[in-house]
């Protein structure tokens, strides 16, 4: 901190976008790049002006935010891989806890449709329990949360007589979720090797990632072998937009602002969840074991990247910025640092990132440290301790983030 970050445009100066990734070839992992082309396209869908839609920032990791004319705030929330586990075990997740109501048996879903309409209603419980409980704290927060200083540089609160937290120009509330890549990988998984090879039950699925694959890893391979979002498979491309879609119509249906009825609009945001819910959540369907990382970033489960950056970059194009990611969302790419160190490399990855910004990509994070450097700053952090790191929406020194952090970013794929 503080957050440094560069806007993408189609004429952005070839010299100084040149220096922005030069710069990441450093101890550093900025700027955070952020697509013009895409983010006001997202605001203008949630009823911003144009004129206010181009004046954006990113806010928190990589929220978005308009400053001065919009109050920005979570009010529900999803977890994408939570909800294939409950549409797996009638609602009660594998410790038996849940009870989401009107989910059958997974011997009773019989169809892949069967299964997507469990998650669908697994997640629009989601969304409403998540949305009711956000409630009492705006409340809380528009009654005794006020910042009056704050207030008075804010459209309209001086006019008005009243917080922000009361309302602004625009008043943004979104539903957050985690580790999208996840279910759509748990999603491939479970419609090749149950629904259309008939190679294991749904139930035997669900038993194996309840044990943690203990006695299954026949089962667990077929899983990983699996098509993986972030590979560029055409196979996916369906799921992507039915995990949208499932998150999409609850919130539409459910969330609005209290305060002038405003729709919701959706975030992925990670922050250091990855490796902390990943130690506490059971094995999924895609292959992931217990207690491992979860998704980082929209881009990809950890580590299941095989066809280089190009493809992570076009299965990330298949998700719908505009409709379904208006509040923003997290793309984290591992370079070797010698693909930024050299100018060669920097052309082409400059290529690269251009064709992906115009197609319509709205956020890029970098990391350049090869796995031998990150494997030496383990060993003798005395001598890395000005090394940076991106973890999710954040930045921090590698040396001191805990162990299981480090391993996950080490895990993280490696592109040349």
């Amino acid at each position: 901190e503080p957050l440094v970050w560069v806007r993408w445009h189609p004429s952005i100066d070839p010299d100084f976008f040149d220096f922005c990734l030069e710069n990441l070839a450093g101890s550093t992992c900025f700027p955070l790049m952020m697509s013009d082309t895409a983010v006001p396209a997202m605001f203008m869908a949630l009823g911003a002006s144009r004129e206010d839609a181009f004046d954006y920032v990113p806010v928190g990791c990589n929220e978005l935010g308009i400053p001065g004319k919009a109050y920005f705030n979570p009010g529900a929330h999803v977890d994408y891989p939570r909800a294939l586990e409950l549409a797996l075990t009638a609602g009660r997740g594998y410790d038996g806890r849940s009870n989401v109501p009107d989910i059958p048996p997974a011997g009773e879903l019989r169809t892949f449709d069967d299964l997507t309409a469990a998650a669908g209603r697994v997640m629009r419980w989601q969304v409403a329990t998540s949305y009711a409980a956000n409630q009492p704290l705006l409340m809380a927060q528009m009654r005794w949360g006020q910042t009056p200083l704050t207030s008075c540089f804010f459209d309209g609160c001086i006019e008005r007589g009243r917080d922000l937290a009361e309302g602004t120009k625009y008043n943004i509330l979104s539903c957050g979720g985690n580790f999208f890549a996840n279910m759509v990988d748990g999603l491939a998984a479970i419609r090749e090797v149950v629904y259309e090879r008939g190679a294991a039950t749904l139930e035997q699925v669900a038993a194996a990632c309840k044990n943690n694959f203990a006695g299954d890893e026949r089962l667990r391979q077929r899983l990983l072998r699996a098509p993986k979002h972030g590979n560029d498979d055409a196979r996916l491309e369906d799921l992507v937009a039915l995990v949208e879609r499932l998150r999409d119509e609850p919130v539409k249906e459910i969330c609005r602002d209290p305060r002038d009825g405003t729709p919701f609009g959706n975030v992925h945001i990670t922050r250091s969840s990855a490796v902390r819910v990943g130690a506490r959540t059971p094995a999924t369907p895609d292959g992931r074991l217990a207690g491992t990382p979860l998704a980082t970033s929209v881009a990809a489960a950890c580590g299941v990247e095989r066809q280089g950056p190009t493809a992570v970059l076009k299965s990330i194009l298949q998700l719908n910025a505009v409709k379904s990611w208006q509040c923003g969302y997290n793309v984290n790419l591992r370079f070797q640092r010698s693909v930024l160190a050299d100018p060669d490399g920097r052309r082409r990855l400059e290529a690269m990132l251009r064709a992906y910004f115009l197609a319509g990509g709205q956020e890029m994070q970098i990391n350049s440290a090869d796995t031998a450097e990150l494997r030496a700053a383990q060993a003798h952090p005395e001598r890395y301790r000005d090394l940076v790191v991106r973890v999710a929406g954040f930045s921090a020194f590698f040396v001191n983030l805990s162990k299981d952090m480090q391993d996950e970013i080490i895990a993280r794929t490696e592109h040349a």
